[in-house]
């Protein structure tokens, strides 16, 4: 039988999260710091991406998401995050071009 250290005797329900790769290790140690007692939670977290957790989030098919980009009331992220997309490329190139040396 399960004893939390309030002293009940079910133990809470899993808590489910997903999203950014980059935030990924300080979210599995968050996870595992509150597993312990007091708190007695079960935090599974999946990294795939920020515009998937967001995506994931705002249609209600996970508890929490992890996100590199801002996210705020109104937030109406109800399409799968494209890879390939016009912003992205455009950040790609700009970040190629801040990386690479003059000739």
């Amino acid at each position: 039988m399960y004893t939390s250290s309030s002293g009940t005797g079910t133990p809470p329900a899993p808590i489910s999260g997903v999203g950014s790769s980059f935030a990924a290790l300080a979210a599995e140690e968050w996870a595992t710091d509150v597993a312990a007692s007091p708190y007695d939670l079960s935090i599974n977290y999946s990294s795939t991406s920020s515009g998937d957790g967001r995506y994931e989030f705002t249609n209600d098919t996970t508890d929490f998401a992890v996100t590199d980009i801002q996210y705020g009331l109104g937030s109406t992220d109800t399409t799968p995050p494209v890879f390939g997309s016009t912003t992205f490329s455009s950040w790609a190139q700009a970040l190629r071009s801040c990386t690479t040396s003059p000739a």
